[in-house]
């Protein structure tokens, strides 16, 4: 009895398709990060680092300048009735406050709302909408003289308390 050796082709063999798979699956990942690294720049790098150093020391004047005026707030946000409100307690009652609403990450998500002080001492804005993430929220008043800073992590607080840190 005689036996006879068949020899496959290559292609119809498994273990040169497992070759070919891992360098391949590495070329296909380099393009997919290559992709979104072009279309998805990273917005928080900073082309002139000396100018943003020089504005931490005005920012620390803002802050120390809110504790002297022992200034803190509660603030709370209903997306259903499209508002933010805002108690700010201390010496100081502006007619109009700024409050900042800074995603963490995408710069483009940021958030602006005007308050305007009403007669029972509250502020009101309006905001549309606003995205789950851990929101970094900044007061101040139009004039620019002090800023309370805080976070709010959105939907899960609902509130939120901003009080002056300590010089």
């Amino acid at each position: 009895m005689q036996t006879r050796n068949t020899i496959t082709p290559w292609y119809k063999q498994y273990w040169p398709w497992i070759l070919i798979a891992l360098p391949l699956s590495a070329v296909i990942a380099s393009f997919t990060s290559l992709y979104f690294a072009l279309h998805q720049p990273d917005s928080l790098v900073v082309d002139d680092y000396y100018k943003d150093g020089l504005g931490i020391n005005r920012t620390l004047q803002h802050e120390r300048r809110a504790f002297d005026l022992k200034l803190s707030a509660t603030g709370e946000i209903e997306l259903d009735k499209k508002l933010i409100l805002l108690r700010l307690k201390g010496e100081q009652q502006p007619p109009v406050l700024q409050i900042s609403l800074l995603h963490p990450t995408q710069s483009q998500q940021d958030r602006q709302v005007q308050l305007a002080r009403q007669p029972d001492g509250r502020y009101l804005g309006t905001l549309t909408e606003l995205p789950a993430a851990d929101w970094y929220v900044r007061l101040e008043p139009k004039d620019d003289t002090w800023r309370l800073n805080g976070r709010v992590n959105w939907p899960h607080e609902k509130q939120w308390q901003l009080i002056a840190a300590r010089p």
